[in-house]
């Protein structure tokens, strides 16, 4: 009994403590087995052409560290062949250092495209690299990351590739995926971005994103253009920076230092910004519809031209402004409600050259309670177009004389409106029909505005 337990116990201690070193040039097929794992890594390791490194599922590759902050002496595993690092949910690979802080204290992993290098690699751990997982020339192909970890990295990638990630975290690093200039794009579902410095900068390609949470970074995104659908902003410094080209939809921003900081020819569309110092730093040509900005200390700051595709937003409560107007261009911003019927509240909460005579000014309208109708409107210039609301189609046939106004459409019509200039409705009809006829006799004369289903005319009685 005695020598069988002996026995035991030795196994035992021989399966925990069972590990091995390793450095230098792999000139054959090998395999790094659980068995043997961990492999710490003592000095330089090359992957050489026309041979493959596999490690199994399971295996830590941990490198010596090197706290000395120069590089010229971290540790790299080179690929000139092939490595195959494919782990699982249950048993990811881990590739880290001696020293598994906060520091980068390894070089990390070096693709030589140059000399034909392939990895394969999936559901891994990857920490504490200074370059992460980075490569000498662009190859143009996708690389698949499931299930992926990234922690304590200075970068993570640099590879001139195509990207996609699902299910990953990137935690505590410098930067996620760094100046693709040559080629590669990056697409990212259902993955977590947190306390990062950077997630994604200067990308050759559009930038994918859905369903990903972004908290506690400092510059999320810089100089990208791409998609965002459903995404989560929460308590960045900021979310998006110096970006141009984006579609982003259904997103909430919350808590940030800036939630979206000097975008440009953006659509953004049924989000949500709440509790950002900044919310919105607007650009030259943005839309923005269908937003909720409340609760910010700045709903939107304009620092661009051509905004007048900002409609349907509730932009209402803002601590120190709604909207503040940091250019000398005059805007009206009409189809946008701000919570409140009283004027003097409204124009407390807007900036514009009424307060600082360099400023251009702003027109706007009041809406009821619901948001849902136009009590009156505001116009403190005037301004060629009503901006912000649409021109009356070719669909509809305006007929008019000293004594009536007729409007014919293809359709019928359900909503007429006949607003004065001080905005004021003194006609309101649902004819549904295709023709409706205006008898304005007992009306002043002057401009008027004539809303037919959402879009309007501008029109002269006399």
């Amino acid at each position: 009994m005695r020598k069988f337990l002996f026995l035991s116990i030795l196994f035992v201690t021989n399966l925990v403590f069972a590990q091995t070193s390793f450095q230098g040039g792999i000139y054959n097929n090998t395999t790094w087995t659980l068995a043997n794992s961990p492999y710490n890594i003592t000095g330089n390791v090359v992957i050489f052409p026309g041979k493959t490194l596999t490690i199994e599922p399971g295996v830590q590759v941990i490198v010596d560290a090197d706290n000395t902050f120069n590089t010229g002496n971290y540790i790299s595993i080179e690929v000139r062949g092939s490595l195959v690092a494919q782990g699982s949910v249950n048993a990811p690979i881990v590739f880290t250092s001696s020293d598994a802080s906060t520091n980068q204290n390894w070089m990390g992993i070096y693709v030589k495209k140059t000399q034909g290098a392939t990895i394969e690699m999936n559901r891994f751990i990857l920490t504490n690299a200074f370059y992460g997982i980075y490569a000498d020339d662009a190859d143009g192909l996708q690389y698949n990351f499931e299930n992926c970890i990234f922690r304590d990295n200075n970068y993570v990638f640099q590879m001139n590739s195509f990207l996609n990630f699902n299910n990953c975290i990137f935690q505590r690093n410098g930067v996620g995926v760094a100046m693709q200039l040559v080629s590669g794009g990056v697409t990212a579902a259902n993955c977590n971005f947190s306390d990062n410095f950077c997630a994604f900068t200067t990308l050759a390609s559009p930038l994918q994103l859905s369903n990903c949470t972004f908290s506690n970074n400092v510059n999320t995104i810089i100089q990208c253009s791409g998609t965002i659908d459903s995404c989560n902003f929460l308590n960045n410094e900021n979310g998006l920076m110096d970006v141009g080209g984006f579609t982003i939809t259904n997103s909430q921003f919350y808590s940030n230092n800036a939630g979206i900081s000097n975008i440009s020819g953006a659509t953004i569309a049924n989000c949500d910004f709440a509790f950002n110092g900044v919310a919105l730093r607007l650009g030259d040509a943005c839309a923005v519809t269908n937003s909720t900005l409340s609760e910010n200390t700045i709903g939107i700051a304009v620092t661009g031209n051509n905004i007048n595709q900002v409609v349907n937003n509730q932009i209402c409560n803002n601590t120190q402004y709604n909207i503040e107007n940091l250019t000398d261009k005059n805007f009206s911003i009409n189809a946008n409600c701000f919570c409140e019927t009283d004027s003097t509240t409204i124009e407390n909460l807007l900036f514009d050259g009424y307060d600082d005579i360099s400023r251009g000014l702003m027109n706007y309208a009041i809406y009821d309670d619901s948001c849902a109708s136009i009590v009156t409107y505001v116009t403190k210039i005037d301004l060629d177009e009503p901006a912000s609301l649409t021109e009356l189609s070719t669909d509809f046939q305006l007929f008019q004389s000293t004594e009536f106004i007729t409007v014919q459409a293809k359709n019928p019509i359900h909503s007429l409106q006949l607003i004065n200039a001080m905005g004021q409705v003194v006609v309101s009809a649902t004819p549904n029909k295709k023709s409706f006829t205006l008898i304005p006799s007992n009306f002043a004369n002057g401009v008027y505005l004539l809303r037919i289903d959402g879009q309007v005319k501008r029109v002269y009685l006399n």
